[in-house]
């Protein structure tokens, strides 16, 4: 396929998704299958590659970080017992936890390329580390502490920094090392953050008195979960966010639900995540993409039901809108719009 048809599928597959609200986007669905007999895995993130990672339990019921490419899932290992791959590159690093050698249990985060993986340490005084987010130049966010007291670390050229306070967590770091996740505030709220240029700004919330951002795109723009003012009576409502230009916008449930998380979000702005539906706590995987909400369940060529499947959690999307979602099955899948589907990336 030359340039020039490579930019028109591309543009027939945005066209698709602007106009969700006409006629939303329709995927093929592929099971990732797993490391053990069980064939069960856990998806938690994708580059523009289509390259995943996530967790499977082996052929030794232990868990293990996975990189999945061109339909090959490749076990990366562990230093102990289990491993979990969080968050891939371009270049297809990957960054977790593991556990150590030592019995003690206690994991650390890691960078796996070429072949190996390579333990980041700990902050200062910490005995664990997890890494939940990698950008293109390899560094790695995530959180560091020990039995009292936990922070936010930025590993970049071979040194871990802590940032953020007690009990602050980065989850995701874009391409300009701006970073998102959690930190505790002056009145001891729970917030998400945006952390760039060694400054750490809090996103307020929905009303409520907490909230969390997850992801975070090319251009700064976040999503995550906030809870809305409560009145002391009904269920406590926690929504989806798009966080961008100062304003964090709420982006409501599915059909009438109580509560919705965003997880994924790539550069167009469209957003993945979780809702459960009125009157159920069931959820559901979501894509919002024109204003609109929709339910990844309806969207699936063949319809995951006629196999035994609700698609629960939209894990990640990549800037392709390849998506990436966990099944009420222990599996993990892979969404490719129908448009785009005949060929890689």
């Amino acid at each position: 396929m030359n340039k020039a048809h490579t930019l028109a599928a591309m543009g027939i597959v945005s066209l698709v998704l602007i106009g969700a609200k006409a006629e939303a986007q329709k995927y093929t669905m592929t099971d990732l299958g797993g490391l053990g007999a069980c064939a069960c895995s856990v998806a938690y993130a994708i580059n523009d590659a289509g390259q995943v990672t996530g967790s499977s339990e082996n052929a030794s019921s232990n868990e293990h970080a996975f990189l999945y490419s061109s339909g090959t899932m490749t076990d990366l290992g562990s230093a102990g017992q289990n491993s979990y791959g969080y968050a891939i590159n371009a270049s297809g690093q990957v960054t977790g936890s593991a556990d150590p050698l030592d019995g003690s249990q206690q994991q650390q985060a890691f960078v796996y390329a070429n072949g190996v993986m390579t333990g980041l340490g700990t902050l200062p005084n910490g005995t664990f580390s997890v890494g939940y987010g990698i950008n293109s130049a390899g560094e790695v966010i995530g959180y560091s502490g020990g039995a009292k007291q936990s922070a936010a670390f930025y590993y970049t050229a071979g040194a871990m920094s802590g940032f953020g306070g007690p009990n602050s967590v980065g989850y995701a770091v874009n391409t300009s090392g701006q970073v998102t996740g959690q930190y505790i505030d002056k009145a001891g709220y729970t917030r998400a953050f945006l952390y760039s240029a060694a400054k750490l700004t809090g996103l307020g919330s929905l009303g409520g008195l907490y909230s969390y951002g997850y992801a975070i795109n090319t251009s700064g723009e976040i999503t995550g979960y906030s809870s809305l003012a409560y009145s002391g009576s009904g269920p406590l409502l926690q929504h989806a966010f798009l966080y961008s230009d100062g304003t964090m916008q709420d982006l409501g449930t599915l059909a009438g639900g109580t509560f919705s998380a965003g997880y994924g979000i790539n550069v167009r702005g469209v957003i993945v995540g979780t809702s459960n539906l009125s009157g159920t706590t069931t959820p559901h995987g979501f894509i919002y993409s024109g204003g609109v909400m929709h339910d990844l369940n309806a969207l699936v060529a063949g319809d995951p039901a006629a196999v035994g499947v609700t698609l629960e959690i939209g894990q990640g999307i990549n800037d392709h809108g390849w998506v990436i979602a966990n099944g009420s099955n222990g599996h993990a899948y892979l969404l490719v719009p129908i448009a785009a589907s005949a060929s890689s990336p």
